[in-house]
């Protein structure tokens, strides 16, 4: 079992996840233990086989109840199927646990903002931020929180500080391209975008983005384009606008 779950550990490393699947499977038939379910999880949420991964989880946790890694894991898998309040649960479990880790408590505020708690959400952001104040993901989530209760100027100010922490932060440029139109700064939220394409090119969502961005400036060829090129990676959203508007 131990060459198994080597090889599968090899393969998780490359992102092969199908065959570390495979051979997790294989190491778990011939001696099923804590961590090879840990890890198939892992993987199983890596392909987004979210029912697969709480399986697994849910078994590690019957061998071994005392460690916040897996109720975090779990967490992120109950959230990946909007189970956002089973999601909570695990996050305050694996919080008992492991009370000083500010990844856990801003994986928390992401399902609050799920389920449009964003009282619950900004204090466990503004803890996370004090926990570890480089790390860029709790600005980023305090951003998309004002963004909901329409406190512009304050969110782009959380996506500036993620952005400084993390230059290649693709989402935050995103984001803050869209704080930037609803503050009637219109060459900002161009920039923005194009950043984020610029970091990312197969964005589908800051095409569209950019594409919105286009009908202002009444840049019809370029707006095209964008929506064209949003719903050939997958935007279905683009094909309503592409209607309507390239004609």
């Amino acid at each position: 079992p131990q060459a198994y779950h080597n090889r599968a550990t090899a393969k998780d490393k490359i992102g092969d996840f199908p065959g570390a699947v495979e051979d997790y499977s294989k190491a778990i038939l011939a001696k099923p233990d804590y961590f090879t379910y840990l890890h198939r999880g892992s993987a199983q949420y890596e392909l987004k086989d979210y029912s697969g991964a709480i399986q697994d989880f849910d078994k590690a946790i019957e061998v071994n109840p005392k460690d916040a890694e897996v109720y975090s894991l779990r967490g992120n898998a109950k959230a990946g199927i909007k189970d956002y309040a089973g999601a909570i649960k695990d996050f305050n479990m694996a919080i008992e646990l492991k009370p000083d880790d500010a990844k856990i408590y801003n994986r928390k505020a992401e399902a609050e903002i799920g389920m449009n708690d964003f009282k619950a959400a900004f204090h466990d952001l503004n803890y996370a931020i004090e926990l570890k104040w480089d790390f860029e993901e709790p600005y980023f989530n305090r951003g998309r929180a004002r963004n909901e209760l329409e406190d512009y100027s304050m969110a782009l100010n959380d996506f500036n500080k993620a952005i400084e922490l993390k230059p290649d932060y693709y989402q935050a440029f995103n984001l803050r391209g869209e704080m930037k139109s609803k503050l009637n700064d219109y060459k900002g939220e161009l920039a923005d975008l194009n950043k984020a394409i610029e970091l990312k090119p197969d964005f589908a969502v800051a095409y569209y983005n950019r594409g919105v961005s286009k009908t202002r400036t009444e840049d019809k060829t370029g707006a095209c384009s964008d929506f064209n090129m949003s719903l050939k990676l997958g935007n279905s959203k683009a094909e309503e606008i592409i209607k309507q508007y390239c004609k």
